[in-house]
């Protein structure tokens, strides 16, 4: 798991570490982004694999980000809009950070509702840490990704490859 912690309260499709298992066909990724074969995913089973009944957090161990650095990711999402279920286009990936080991989080990106990068396909986000308001560097930083579906019949993927987290430009 490299580090990497799961919490929340979803009944199921919490996140799991592995090599994609759906084959895409329920708006889950079909591989992974970076090409290792492995990413961290939302409920990694063929079928119905999806995040129901409330949130699923997946929490980075604490990283060296003293040095004002550059973090990179790829992210996979969708909430619904290309695979039938209820409730499409209405719920957001949040990606929060900390730069006091958790005890506090700012919010780093939100994705959807609405938007060109809700309806799956791997994204890939860059940040220099430096221009974000409320980063401050630290040797105890955290990121985290929040990924919730609370109606019945919503079908929300989520996926996360190749973190990085690099010297300043």
């Amino acid at each position: 798991d490299l580090g990497w912690a799961v919490s929340g309260d979803a009944t199921d499709g919490q996140w799991s570490r592995g090599v994609p298992a759906g084959g895409g066909e329920r708006c889950d990724p079909p591989t992974d982004s970076d090409g290792s074969g492995s990413c961290y995913l939302t409920d990694n089973v063929a079928g119905n694999s999806d995040v129901d009944g409330g949130t699923t957090i997946l929490t980075s161990p604490v990283m060296d980000a003293s040095s004002s650095p550059l973090l990179q990711y790829a992210r996979w999402y969708s909430n619904g809009s290309d695979c039938g279920g209820g409730s499409p286009l209405s719920y957001i990936m949040e990606v929060e950070f900390s730069n006091d080991n958790g005890q506090t989080w700012m919010n780093l990106e939100i994705v959807g509702p609405k938007g060109s990068e809700v309806s799956g396909g791997w994204f890939q986000q860059e940040f220099d840490l430096s221009t974000v308001a409320g980063f401050v560097p630290s040797d105890q930083f955290r990121i985290r990704f929040l990924v919730s579906d609370l109606d019945t019949g919503s079908v929300i993927e989520a996926g996360v490859d190749g973190l990085l987290l690099s010297g300043a430009y």
